[in-house]
């Protein structure tokens, strides 16, 4: 909503907001790799990477997200170009400047495609291309701090993790089975 309300004026001289993040959904079953990278310097470990692969053992991610263009017409703001993204990959890093996430994908598709072999076949191109031209996003750094702890406590087998509850992160559920 901030994003809107700083673009606000271009948007109503006819402008748009191009692939605007609608929601990250998380549907059905999946298989989940972890890798964790980093160094040892004077016996002191430390994770500068970690990637979360949804798509492993062969499996389709159950990670998709939901990415619209934000235009205002009638007196109000408006979605269109509604696309469905499945993610295979989330990687972190730590790094000098502001906190970024890369992400990879593997199909884009127009919401209302079908799941046929044809519209699944276009789907995994868009996909491959898109991952040419996605650059990494700006992630909150307190996010970005939580993954690398993360990392550093399967790196290190520490029996236990705990999540910090996110910030931002609208009301839901998860379930782990």
């Amino acid at each position: 909503m901030a994003k809107i309300h700083e673009h606000e004026q271009e948007l109503k001289n006819g402008g748009a907001l191009p692939h605007q993040l609608g929601a990250i959904n998380i549907a059905g079953a999946g298989s989940v790799s972890i890798q964790v990278t980093g160094a040892v310097t004077n016996h002191v470990p430390t994770v500068t990477e970690v990637q979360l692969r949804f798509n492993s053992r062969g499996r389709a991610s159950p990670v998709t997200i939901d990415l619209h263009d934000v235009y205002y017409a009638g007196g109000t703001f408006r979605i269109r170009n509604e696309n469905v993204a499945r993610v295979s990959t989330l990687t972190f890093h730590r790094q000098a400047g502001p906190a970024k996430m890369e992400i990879t994908v593997t199909s884009v598709k127009r919401k209302d495609a079908g799941n046929n072999l044809w519209q699944n076949f276009k789907a995994g191109v868009k996909g491959a291309t898109a991952n040419l031209f996605i650059k990494p996003v700006a992630i909150d750094p307190a996010g970005n701090e939580t993954m690398l702890n993360f990392g550093s406590a399967l790196a290190s087998a520490t029996p236990e993790f705990t999540f910090p509850l996110a910030q931002n992160r609208q009301s839901g559920k998860l379930a782990y089975h």
